[in-house]
């Protein structure tokens, strides 16, 4: 069923902003509630993984937000995640330990 109201805000057209749910008041009146956009989630950006830890909130209350619950505290830790980060630890320890290899092999040379 259908309920008809109308909109109490400018602006009639079907966007992101103008979401609506339908509420019914204690006069048996249909009024129209707008909703919130959803925020989305902080994402890693090598694994494009949703992090841990973090919440999702939008910009406005972000900023309010104190430093602590908004990154974790390790290295990389609002933007990475930890296998990310693992990964990049256990990489530039390779390449360190190819470039003593070819040091070795060049002075035995």
């Amino acid at each position: 069923m259908c309920f008809r109201f109308s909109l109490r805000r400018h602006g009639s057209f079907s966007t992101r902003k103008h979401k609506l749910r339908v509420s019914r008041t204690p006069g048996k009146r249909n009024s129209s509630l707008f909703l919130k956009k959803k925020t989305g989630f902080v994402i890693c950006g090598v694994k494009k993984t949703r992090l841990n830890g973090i919440r999702s909130l939008n910009l406005i209350r972000k900023t309010k937000f104190p430093k602590s619950s908004k990154k974790i505290s390790r290295a990389y830790g609002g933007c990475l995640s930890g296998k990310a980060v693992k990964e990049r630890i256990i990489k530039a320890f390779l390449v360190e330990e190819q470039k003593i290899v070819k040091r070795v092999l060049k002075k035995k040379k």
